[in-house]
This record gives structure tokens, sequence and C-alpha cells, in this order.
């Protein structure tokens, strides 16, 4: 375990900038940096904005090294204001919501349309559940949230979003469930954090805050960190 590296990933520079200063790019394929801190090895992976680029890069990234556990960390939208602009949540179920037939007056999605499983591994119903252990105060102590994972976002111009008219969901992202698809499937433990920057169809960027939802994102980050060093 303590050979191992903890593999931090990011959809893009902006999420974790923070994080990056200081560390040492070790491939430019997958955009990947190493970092030292405190007593433990990380490795940051830049994935990409999108379910196939993330998807791809980090596959790429676990063939190649050996983690003992991975971060997902990014900012995120949040569909109503439970949740506080700058608050973290800790994403235990995810679904990749646009995947599916979108006619005029609803959405269906491929387990209705037979083309996948319902409960089929890495699927529980019709989402992901994030089963990992996790042994850590810190995350132990966030919100639970459930996340939904789109590659086209809706302004509230365009009325209701009929992928979401099923669902449940407290957060949107881009990569949530890509992540969340591959690490199931690689049997890796995982968590992914969010810290919410926004309120989702709210396109007047002066009413978001990503300065504050990255300051506490890389807050949490390192105090999750702290945690796994009194291990």
């Amino acid at each position: 375990m303590e050979d191992r590296i903890i593999l931090i990933v990011a959809a893009t520079e902006l999420e974790i900038k923070p994080l990056l200063i200081g560390a040492s790019k070790i491939s430019d394929q997958v955009q990947l940096y190493k970092k030292q801190i405190g007593n433990i090895k990380t490795h940051i992976l830049i994935g990409g904005i999108g379910t196939a680029f993330m998807a791809y890069k980090l596959t790429k990234t676990l063939s190649q090294y050996k983690y003992s556990f991975v971060i997902n960390a990014g900012i995120g939208g949040a569909f109503d204001k439970e949740f506080a602009l700058g608050s973290i949540v800790n994403v235990h179920n995810e679904i990749f919501a646009g995947i599916g037939l979108l006619s005029k007056e609803k959405f269906t999605n491929l387990f209705e349309m037979n083309l996948l499983t319902e409960g089929e591994f890495p699927f529980t119903k019709n989402f992901m559940h994030n089963f990992s252990l996790i042994n850590n105060k810190v995350i132990e102590a966030l919100p639970l949230a459930n996340g939904v994972t789109v590659n086209t976002m809706f302004t509230k111009s365009m009325g209701k979003d009929l992928r979401y008219a099923k669902l449940n969901p407290h957060i949107e992202s881009m990569e949530g469930a890509a992540v969340f698809y591959v690490c199931l499937m690689e049997h890796i433990p995982f968590v992914q954090i969010r810290a919410i920057s926004n309120y989702v169809g709210e396109t007047d960027k002066s009413q978001w805050d990503i300065p504050l939802a990255v300051e506490h994102l890389h807050n949490t980050i390192i105090e999750i960190l702290g945690e796994i060093q009194k291990k």
C-alpha cells in the first residue's frame, strides 16, 4: 500500500490549479504529473472534458501505473440550492444521463430499450454505486450526492431536460460516470468529490463562483491526503 501511488484525476487544469504548483509532468500523451504531498506520492491526471476523453486517458494511465486509490476531483453544477456554492459533496451514485433515445415528449435510456441489462455489473439497477470501502474521516463527513453525467448541457431557455425526468440528481458533470465506470470495471477503490460552482441551467457567469469552488476543492483534497497520512 505504501509503495503505491494515489491518483488524483480532474477534467481540467483550472479545477485543481493550486495542486499543480510544484508538480512535474511525466507524460505528455495523457497530461500526467507527479507530486509529493507530505509522505504521499501522488500522480495528477488531466483527463479532459467529456466522457470519451476521460475514459481513454484514465484507462491508459491505469494500464501503466498501479494505484492504491483514485480521487476524482472537480467542480460541478447543483440542481437546487440544497447545496451552497463552494460546498463539497461525495458523489456516491452516478449515471450516464444522455445515452438513449430522445423524442419530443420523453427520453428512453438504454435499459428501457433493452440494450443494457439492469443490475449487470458495474450497474446497480440502472445506475452505478461506489462500493469502495473508504476509511477516511474527511470523506465520510461529506454530504452524499447523486450525480448525472452528460456530454451536452442545456440552458434554462430550453425548458425541462427530459433526460432527468425519471432521475433524482443532485449534481451534474461531464465526466463523473466515466470515472465510475472505469474504476468499477478495474476494481480500483475511488471517490468522486465535487465542489459546487454553479446551479444547473444558470448561464449568467456572474452568478457562478468558480474561484470559491476551486479553493474549497483544493482544501478538501489536502485534508483527505492528510487523513491518509495518519494511517
